[in-house]
């Protein structure tokens, strides 16, 4: 088996074990063969299970590969320059995502001719009240997310095919995948907001500062789902 094989293979056994049930799930929300309801603490406790497997299994293939998450562009150190290019990563994001949103919903209305699309509802993410796990939940994920949909995937895809370009387009249309359990305006609303944080790895190759601006997408998610909840 040559190397370039090999890689290909782990590749694809990290993205299986992280994302297989995350996009099978959600293509049945999508399809309507199931329904939302409130996340319950068993649901939130696998999920931070589910997702901390998915970094030991990027770990552990790194490890393999004689890698680190260094190689990947992950530090905790974070240079003055990236702490503002988190707050406008986080900014940017925060406004492609609330004008794409309104569209949509707007084309999508028109286009179904009865009315506005269902809203989704946030209790599917963070359960029928603010809680440990929910919050867990948010601090976890970004990392989960960037490092195995972003920093990984982009890094294997660009070396084992010199095509930064197509390391983008995989990577952003894997996130929206697991994402269509949001409907169409709320899924395909983030692609803006993929495409953002992938160009700034490809060009910076650092992912901290996107670890950091998705987390805090994620914590305005929760607090204004926590302060709309009475």
């Amino acid at each position: 088996m040559t190397e370039r094989l090999s890689r290909l293979i782990q590749m694809y056994v990290v993205l299986a074990i992280g994302f297989s049930i995350p996009i099978v799930s959600s293509t049945m929300f999508f399809l309507g063969r199931r329904h939302q309801r409130p996340a319950s603490h068993r649901n939130l406790v696998f999920t931070l299970i589910y997702e901390g497997i998915g970094l030991l299994c990027l770990y552990c293939v790194l490890k393999y590969q004689k890698r680190g998450f260094g190689d990947i562009g992950f530090s905790v150190r974070l240079y003055l320059a990236e702490a503002g290019h988190t707050f406008v990563l986080f900014f940017c994001a925060l406004l492609l995502g609330t004008v794409t949103f309104n569209v949509l919903n707007i084309v999508h209305s028109f286009t179904l001719m009865h009315g506005s699309p269902s809203k989704f509802n946030n209790a599917a993410i963070f359960g029928s009240g603010l809680s440990v796990f929910a919050i867990l939940y948010v601090l976890l994920s970004p990392f989960y997310e960037e490092l195995l949909v972003r920093a990984f995937l982009i890094t294997e895809i660009t070396q084992l095919y010199q095509k930064a370009n197509l390391a983008v387009f995989v990577s952003v249309a894997l996130q929206t995948s697991y994402h269509l359990y949001q409907g169409i305006p709320g899924a395909f609303s983030h692609i803006p907001t993929f495409w953002l944080f992938s160009a700034y790895y490809v060009r910076t190759r650092r992912i901290f500062p996107v670890i950091l601006a998705h987390l805090l997408l994620d914590a305005q998610a929760l607090s204004w789902y926590a302060g709309h909840l009475h």
